[in-house]
C-alpha cells in the first residue's frame, strides 16, 4: 500500500487572517494578476479561496526539514517500509528536488513537468523504498558493483571500489582505529558532501554523464581530505571506503537522475 500524497510545505510568514489585511490584499493582487478568471466549477474565487485556506505557519527551515523528515518516516512505518533516518533524509531530498524542478518548469510548454501525479509519486514510492530496503539487507558489495556497472564503470574499477568499501568496513570493525567521535564527523562529512553534489546533480545544475560524477565525487573528497589539519593521517581511502559503503546501502548513487 503506498501512502497518501502529502504536501511538503516551506515557510511563508504570517499573513494574518483579516481579509483586508494589507498582506491578504497583495496576495489577492498577485494571484489575479497571475490567473484573472480563475473559478472553480462551484463558482469560487480567488477571494474565496484565500478566505477559507488553512495557513501553515512554520518558525524558519530548520524545523519544516525535521517536520518533513519525521512525517516521512512515520509514512514509511505506516506502510510497512520502515525507513531509519538517514534513508528517509535521502528520499527527502529526492522530493524536495522533484518538487523544485515542478516549480520552475514554465506552463508553456512544459505542462507535464509542472504536474506531479499521485500515480507518479507512489510508484516512484514503492520503487525506491524497495531498493532502499533491499540494498540494505543485501550482501556487502552487491549492489555498489551494481551501480558502478550501471554508469559503466570498467571492471577494474569496481573491483577496486568494492575492495575499498570491504577495507572500510574492516576497519570499521577494528577497535580504536579512531576515536569514535573524529570516525562519526569524517562520516557525516562524506554524507553531507554526496548529499550536496547528488542534489545539484538532480537539479540539472551538473550536466555530466555517471562516470564524470563519480569522478567529481572523488575530487571532492580528495578535497576534504587535503583540508585536514597539519599532522593528521591521510583519511582518503577511509573517505572513499565510506562513499562506496553508503553506495552499497542505496544512500547515494552515480547514474544521471531520471528528469
Amino acid at each position: 500500500m503506498a501512502p497518501p500524497l502529502r504536501v511538503l510545505t516551506y515557510p511563508l510568514g504570517s499573513l494574518g487572517r483579516e481579509s483586508d489585511g494589507s498582506a491578504i490584499v497583495a496576495l489577492r493582487a498577485a494571484i489575479c494578476e497571475y490567473h484573472p478568471d480563475a473559478k472553480s466549477p462551484k463558482g469560487n474565487d480567488t477571494q474565496f479561496w484565500i478566505e477559507n485556506c488553512v495557513w501553515d505557519i512554520r518558525n524558519d527551515q530548520s524545523n519544516i526539514a525535521n517536520a518533513n523528515l519525521i512525517k516521512l518516516i512515520e509514512l514509511s512505518a505506516l506502510d510497512g517500509r520502515c525507513l531509519l533516518p538517514e534513508q528517509a533524509q535521502v528520499l527527502l531530498t529526492e522530493l524536495r528536488e522533484w518538487a523544485k524542478r515542478a516549480g520552475e518548469a514554465r506552463w508553456i510548454p512544459d505542462r507535464d513537468k509542472k504536474i506531479i501525479a499521485r500515480a507518479e509519486v507512489c510508484a516512484w514510492w514503492e520503487r525506491r523504498t524497495t531498493e532502499i530496503r533491499d540494498g540494505a539487507a543485501a550482501p556487502g558489495g552487491g549492489k555498489l558493483s551494481h551501480k558502478l556497472d550501471e554508469i559503466g564503470a570498467g571492471g577494474e574499477m569496481i573491483a577496486l571500489a568494492v575492495e575499498l568499501r570491504r577495507d572500510y568496513a574492516a576497519l570499521m570493525r577494528t577497535p580504536r582505529y579512531m576515536e569514535a567521535d573524529e570516525t562519526s564527523a569524517l562520516q557525516q562529512r562524506v554524507k553531507s558532501e554526496m548529499m550536496r553534489l547528488r542534489a545539484r546533480y538532480s537539479a540539472g545544475h551538473l550536466d555530466i554523464d555517471g562516470v564524470e560524477f563519480l569522478s567529481l565525487c572523488l575530487d571532492r573528497l580528495d578535497e576534504v581530505n587535503e583540508a585536514r589539519p597539519d599532522g593528521e593521517q591521510d583519511r582518503s581511502a577511509f573517505l572513499q571506503g565510506c562513499m562506496y559503503d553508503i553506495t552499497d546501502r542505496c544512500l547515494h548513487r552515480f547514474g544521471r537522475p531520471l528528469r
